[in-house]
């Protein structure tokens, strides 16, 4: 592991946001466990919700693309001071098992993961998990990229455990969490959303969902406000724990 690696999972970042989130105690877990993803830049958006998360007392995670420049920090900073996860998405969006297959494993840390966590690092934030690009991840690139992150986010068709739900006591060997896309892209239908939800509830299960952007009027992998709003509320109502992703336990390796 090298020292950016080493940084990132022995949370000594220096300055105010460099804290370890609390981990959630899964005693304390009787109505299932919710985690909400959100990817690339719509920073505008996010930070638009942060007063609708506080107001059901819950947390979500935020995975940056791109430069870690000014506007990513800005609001990679507000986030986490509202007790949210923020991640990383890669630089540039690149398929990691394509890239490590052609290019290799370092190639891919080089141009993808290391100038998000050497910008992250000059900022004074701590980042823990990563959001694979379109999903696609192997056992190769969770094993090399595992060193640098906690926590993977991928989609229902790799980790299936994110959709159908699986007994929260199973959360601490979890590190790629799986999830189903939500927004008119992933042909959602708030009516089966709510009822995964209060299902998860009812069986004490972690359940995961993801998307994009949060607007008013949301493009096709965005979700609106009041769609967030009626999972945070059904969430809230059956007891559930809305989490980012730092807060899940993990297992000692």
């Amino acid at each position: 592991m090298n020292r950016y690696g080493k940084i990132i999972l022995g949370g000594i970042l220096i300055g105010s946001l460099a804290t370890a989130a609390e981990k959630l105690d899964l005693s304390d877990v009787k109505h299932g466990v919710l985690a909400l993803t959100f990817d690339d830049r719509n920073f505008d958006g996010w930070e638009k919700a942060i007063p609708l998360f506080e107001k059901y007392h819950a947390h979500a995670s935020f995975f940056v693309m791109g430069k870690i420049d000014a506007p990513a920090v800005s609001a990679m900073k507000k986030l986490k001071e509202s007790g949210h996860t923020v991640g990383l998405h890669t630089v540039h969006h690149a398929d990691a098992p394509a890239v490590f297959q052609k290019d290799g494993a370092e190639h891919f840390l080089e141009k993808e993961i290391l100038p998000q966590l050497k910008a992250c690092e000059k900022a004074g934030i701590k980042v823990s998990a990563l959001a694979y690009p379109e999903n696609r991840h192997n056992a190769e690139t969770d094993a090399r990229l595992g060193e640098y992150f906690e926590h993977f986010r991928a989609g229902k068709k790799d980790a299936p455990h994110g959709v159908s739900g699986v007994p929260v006591t199973e959360i601490p060997s979890i590190r790629v969490v799986g999830g189903q896309g939500i927004g008119a892209y992933y042909h959602t239908d708030p009516a089966e959303v709510e009822k995964a939800v209060r299902l998860a509830a009812e069986k004490n299960l972690f359940i995961a969902f993801y998307s994009h952007n949060i607007a008013q009027k949301p493009n096709n992998i965005s979700i609106s406000f009041e769609l967030l709003e009626t999972i945070l509320k059904t969430a809230s109502e059956c007891g559930m724990k809305i989490v980012g992703l730092d807060e899940l336990p993990v297992a000692a390796k």
